[in-house]
């Protein structure tokens, strides 16, 4: 069948680094040279009774900055926007929310208020008419007026359907040896309505360095390298259509972290990035082989699924374990006297959760003992919590639950509490790590006495 290529015309005059979002160009007159009026250079319509689309809201990313403030409070005297459909009435309707847009379905004019900075927000929702068809087409307008006269002029074109690329998640990476390799098949498919022209990918992992650096995409160094995005600004994903990009990426496995992740993420060039998700809009590229795109007719073998969130991710877990093993405590004391006990968990080994990991430990105080002071750990610049959230369990037995950064092997995390005494009785300690990480229960648990002297 053969990737389909296109060819590129025309020039905008914005265009969002290497990760794509087209913004359609402005023009004006007028004295302020800094004001900037943005708009998409393509806005996806869902079509009329579609509920199977992109997920999440989709917002026509209209915004205003640079303007200069007006002097008063008049309304009259402040900046507006005007979206204006005229003319595609049997394309889209206008939608307009909030108090600050006034007209109908085909224009809606929406003041930009004293401060002279406007975003859409979602005050203008452009939607396909009813009785609109896919592929149908139309250039909404739109004018940006300042509150010292200065205009703006921008368009976005409009198109009834949308691509929805989805992602292939495979569901879980297993069993991988220290230091192996981690691989898996990179693939993109179009469920929507029509053409994907001009595609990117992203993907990275949770401390797995890539084995291979292609030369079409990007690593930026604020992610350590861990991070490629990737564009094909001549591909076309057709509604349908199904692309794997080779060669497949290969991580390094880590020695002795029990698990990692990989995130992925697909989107059309002309709308960029997913908002939210943090991929770098640059990097250096890679010196290795080209990543090119393929038809295929069938997914890949293996357990896996694809889907249209903005990221997606698999969890890796490696042929290793650790032995986390609660870490007890005796205490003597006289009858209302006040003692400091240390209790928490320690990582015999030979794996580690890594960075950014935790393991729960559950302290379950002695009957005849009162908690006066507990660990506590920064909320805010100058504000401290407490770490552990407090409970009871069956017994009315007072119970905190810590998260605690997960140690490396051979080290312990204690954690501090200061009891006062009033009679003896016994406790325990409970750590719990995530499934499969952890190669001996037998430890997991832990007395704690405490004894009162007559």
């Amino acid at each position: 069948m053969g990737v389909r290529l296109r060819r590129r015309v025309g020039v905008l005059c914005l265009a969002l680094g290497l990760v794509g979002g087209g913004v359609a160009c402005d023009a004006g007159i007028g004295a302020s040279g800094g004001v900037r009026l943005t708009v998409p250079e393509v806005f996806y319509l869902r079509p009329p009774g579609d509920r199977a689309g992109r997920p999440g809201p989709v917002t026509l990313d209209v915004r205003v900055a640079g303007a200069s403030a007006a002097t008063d409070d008049d309304p009259a005297r402040h900046g507006s926007v005007t979206v204006d459909a005229r003319g595609l009435e049997s394309v889209v309707t206008l939608r307009k929310n909030g108090s600050r847009c006034t007209g109908g379905p085909a224009k809606v004019t929406c003041s930009t208020g004293p401060a002279g900075i406007w975003s859409n927000d979602n005050q203008v929702k452009p939607v396909a008419a009813e009785g609109s068809k896919v592929g149908d087409t139309g250039t909404i307008r739109y004018r940006l007026t300042t509150a010292d006269g200065t205009v703006r002029t921008a368009r976005t074109r409009v198109v009834v359907g949308e691509p929805v690329l989805e992602m292939r998640r495979p569901d879980r990476i297993t069993g991988v040896a220290p230091g192996g390799t981690v691989t898996f098949p990179l693939v993109v498919r179009n469920t929507g309505e029509v053409a994907a022209d001009g595609v990117a990918v992203a993907f990275d992992t949770s401390g797995m360095p890539h084995r291979q650096r292609y030369r079409n995409c990007r690593y930026a160094a604020s992610h350590q390298g861990h991070t490629a995005v990737c564009s094909f600004p001549d591909l076309r994903i057709r509604p349908g259509e199904m692309v794997a990009f080779t060669p497949a990426p290969r991580f390094e496995a880590p020695q002795k972290q029990l698990s990692s992740s990989v995130r992925q993420s697909t989107w059309p060039l002309v709308l960029g990035p997913p908002a939210d998700a943090g991929w770098p809009p640059d990097g250096a590229p890679g010196d290795g082989a080209a990543l090119t795109a393929r038809d295929i007719t069938r997914p890949p073998a293996g357990p896996a699924t694809f889907s249209a969130r903005d990221v997606v991710w698999t969890d890796v877990d490696m042929a290793v374990h650790a032995d986390f093993a609660a870490v007890g405590a005796t205490v003597h004391g006289s009858r209302d006297s006040e003692q400091r006990i240390s209790v928490g968990a320690r990582n015999g080994g030979p794996g580690e959760l890594g960075a950014g990991r935790t393991v729960t430990v559950e302290f379950t105080v002695p009957l005849g003992s009162l908690v006066v002071k507990q660990p506590t750990h920064r909320t805010d610049e100058d504000t401290y919590g407490p770490l552990c959230r407090h409970g009871f369990d069956a017994d009315d037995r007072d119970v905190y639950t810590c998260e605690v950064d997960a140690m490396g092997a051979g080290r312990t995390h204690t954690l501090d509490f200061t009891l006062r005494l009033h009679d003896s009785g016994t406790g325990r300690v409970r750590v719990r790590s995530a499934a499969g990480v952890d190669g001996r229960s037998a430890n997991d648990t832990a007395r704690v006495t405490v004894t009162v002297a007559p």
